[in-house]
């Protein structure tokens, strides 16, 4: 029931793997705030233009798809 229960379980055989999970849980995290850094700082310059009609509505709505096509890549690159 522990283990159903746990966000990672690591086998009692393989003590080197709690290493490796905590590696992993790094990495996830600085994934995470690369996209988020990412996302604020598109946001921040692009609804500002956006809102003062300095930006093209088409063009805002390009970059925005494209905004979110490369947090979806970034997350999908291999940790």
């Amino acid at each position: 029931m522990a283990a159903e229960a746990a966000d990672a379980v690591v086998p009692a055989e393989e003590p080197g793997a709690v290493v490796e999970t905590l590696d992993v849980a790094r990495a996830t995290r600085r994934r995470m705030r690369e996209n988020i850094a990412w996302a604020f700082r598109y946001n921040a310059v692009a609804i500002p233009l956006a809102a003062t009609g300095l930006l093209n509505p088409l063009f805002a709505a390009v970059a925005m798809a494209a905004s979110s096509l490369l947090v979806v890549a970034n997350s999908a690159r291999s940790l």
